[in-house]
């Protein structure tokens, strides 16, 4: 009996030109994501912080992300490390008239890593923004109102977004 009965399946892909075509767009719309994410980025952290106190609570509450994503990424770092060496011996990969087995588990094993770390990169831009755009948010709904609030607050969530979609 087969546990991993698909992982077995072997999967004819062949790419035509149309294929080859809508990978190119995609990979053009996840570097336009990119910029977008940047150009936001710049537009949140152009905004004022605001008064000296609010400097100083923003401050402490950044060092505080800081911690919790330290502690985190590193226990995370411990489970991908197990994980992709489980992937690398545990699933089965057979050779092809393309690939040798090693390939195919080294490929699957990068990939694995890359996506993790592409999802990490996503978290951490994404909390690293947060953090210094809710203290311009604060400023700009002490300064502004409303309308000038929510528009750095919806810039600084697009930045993940598009981080999601550009590395995703």
């Amino acid at each position: 009996m087969r546990v991993l009965a698909q992982e077995g399946v072997r999967i004819e892909a062949t790419f035509r030109p149309f294929e080859d075509g809508i990978l190119w767009i995609v990979l053009g719309i996840s570097l336009l994501a990119l910029l977008v994410a940047y150009g936001l980025r710049r537009n949140v952290l152009a905004a004022p912080e605001g008064t000296a106190k609010m400097r100083e609570i923003a401050g402490a509450i950044q060092v505080g992300s800081r911690a919790y994503l330290n502690r985190q990424f590193r226990t995370v770092a411990l489970f991908m490390l197990v994980l992709t060496v489980a992937l690398y011996f545990v699933l089965p990969a057979a050779d092809t008239a393309l690939h040798s087995e090693f390939s195919i588990r080294l490929g699957r094993s990068i990939a694995f890593i890359l996506g993790a770390g592409f999802s990490a990169i996503t978290g951490f831009a994404g909390m690293w923004l947060a953090v210094r755009g809710n203290v311009r948010v604060a400023n700009a709904a002490r300064e502004s109102g409303l309308r000038r609030a929510l528009t750095i607050a919806f810039r600084t969530g697009g930045v993940a977004g598009m981080f999601t979609v550009g590395l995703g």
